[in-house]
């Protein structure tokens, strides 16, 4: 049998164990605080320097993603996922836990220096580093257990309650959260202009819970919706959003989505483009509308082009409710 040797160090009446000391001791030590804080200065400088992936964000994004997965460094070490990835959490537990070490050694030894008159100057900077921790430990709690979705969703359209569905989705490591427990239907959107910026928006939704009614929401920009344990936010983005449905020859449906134009400028003039892919069957089709382009009684014209590999199956013009044929659809 193996043996070894404790010893053991006495501070006041308590006898603690001299390894137990030295994790106290690197615990509430200065220099480990003092590595977590620039640990952490230099998460906030870069997510500062580099655009975070916001939930809320201020742009349209199409249905295809890269192929490939992450093709940037910034991608593969998710530098712009700061605040969503485990180590910025996990340096915010560390320093939360240097924090209460450092103050309950420190509490133990003014308990046994100073005297009862004495010890009290010490209250106030004693709350300040707790309330700290009061605070971290709430951002840690919300990040294991919070669960934060994003619809990109168009009038008319329904959108349900399953991981495919949202346009972005965060559910939490600890999170036992369900799924299928709702749809929501954007029934309309209503807003008001003032010198070419938004003074007001709010979006009108049906909302049909699994279990219960369903029931009508306003949920206005900045003012959520509060429904049961769900906060229902509204972010107005201007943009075109075509539904495309594809049949195949046996009338089989191949794909039926909104597809989110995506925006940018070119030569004087906003141009919304985007494409999506079917890897299945072989098919990129590119949509493409020129906002300056006058409405006409059909509808605004958009351009739509289908490819297979190399090889153009479609190109033309279409409106709303247009219907094309290209080689077996």
């Amino acid at each position: 049998m193996l043996g070894g040797k404790l010893r053991v160090t006495r501070r006041g009446s308590i006898l603690i164990p001299s390894t137990t000391m030295r994790i106290v001791n690197f615990l509430a030590s200065t220099r480990l605080a003092i590595c977590l804080i620039g640990l952490l200065l230099i998460h906030l400088v870069a997510a500062a320097v580099i655009p975070q992936k916001d939930f809320a964000e201020v742009h349209t994004m199409g249905l295809e993603t890269p192929e490939g997965g992450p093709s940037t460094i910034v991608e593969k070490l998710a530098l712009d996922q700061i605040y969503y990835a485990p180590p910025f959490y996990v340096l915010l537990g560390l320093l939360s836990t240097n924090i209460v070490a450092g103050n309950v050694k420190r509490i133990l030894t003014v308990c046994r220096t100073e005297s009862r008159l004495s010890r009290i100057r010490y209250i106030g900077s004693i709350i300040f580093h707790f309330s700290l921790v009061a605070i971290m430990a709430g951002i840690i709690l919300n990040y294991l257990y919070k669960f934060e979705g994003v619809y990109a969703i168009t009038e008319g359209q329904t959108v349900s309650d399953a991981p495919e569905a949202y346009h972005r989705l965060f559910d939490s490591p600890l999170g036992s959260r369900t799924w299928d427990r709702f749809s929501i239907v954007l029934e309309k959107l209503d807003t008001e202009y003032d010198v070419g910026s938004v003074r007001a928006a709010a979006a009108m939704l049906t909302v049909d819970p699994t279990e219960g009614s369903s029931f009508s929401a306003v949920v206005y920009t900045n003012h959520p919706y509060e429904w049961g344990d769900y906060e229902l936010h509204y972010g107005l983005i201007h943009g075109y959003s075509p539904k495309i449905t594809v049949w195949d020859s046996t009338g089989g449906i191949v794909l039926s989505a909104f597809v989110r134009l995506d925006a940018y400028k070119e030569a004087g003039h906003r141009t919304h483009a985007d494409f999506v892919l079917l890897p299945a069957h072989g098919l990129r089709i590119s949509m493409e509308v020129l906002e300056d382009s006058l409405y006409p009684q059909g509808g605004l014209p958009m351009t739509l082009m289908v490819e297979r590999d190399t090889e153009k199956l479609y190109t033309g013009t279409v409106v709303p409710k247009d219907t094309v044929n290209f080689a077996a659809y």
